[in-house]
């Protein structure tokens, strides 16, 4: 019985995809261990950050992609969402794995439940994710932005279209 609810926890997110508002049954799971720890495990290498934390991998996500003549691509995720888990496999496949090695700096922004980083989520008006957003090195300007919800269900989106856009990002 322990086990049901978290795999009924993962089957609903996927079948609402990863949007900033979660369903109203998302409180009758709050008090249970399993559900949390399953999030938890899907989490990966997506630290939790303090703002401060936050804004200095950016600062420094910036002064690296100046001296090397990259773009930084924001990344909003969080363990819980199927859309991200799914970009991640995307983009440990070719030809997107060199795009974003060649091209980019990358800063991961663990969202939590849509409750971290509220001042990046509003700046770039990010309800949904898996979210991307793509700075100028020079000015720290947004120049492109998108969001990959909900790629599990209903977008096709294959490690070359994911390369295309990262190499003309709109």
């Amino acid at each position: 019985m322990a086990l049901r609810r978290p795999l009924l926890v993962l089957a609903l997110l996927g079948a609402f995809g990863c949007r900033g508002r979660w369903p109203s049954w998302r409180s009758a799971d709050a008090g249970d261990p399993g559900a949390a720890n399953v999030r938890a495990d899907l989490s990966g290498d997506w630290p939790l950050r303090t703002e401060a934390e936050l804004q200095r991998a950016i600062d420094d996500a910036l002064a690296r992609a100046r001296r090397q003549r990259k773009a930084v691509l924001l990344e909003f995720v969080a363990g819980w969402c199927s859309d991200c888990q799914q970009m991640v496999r995307i983009e440990m496949l070719s030809p997107a794995r060199e795009v974003l090695a060649q091209r980019y700096e990358r800063v991961t922004i663990n969202v939590g439940n849509f409750d971290r980083h509220l001042t990046l989520l509003r700046t770039y008006g990010i309800d949904r994710i898996a979210a991307y957003v793509v700075l100028d090195a020079q000015s720290g300007m947004r120049v492109a932005q998108t969001t990959m919800e909900p790629v599990t269900q209903h977008r096709e989106i294959t490690p070359e279209r994911w390369a295309a856009w990262l190499q003309n990002p709109r």
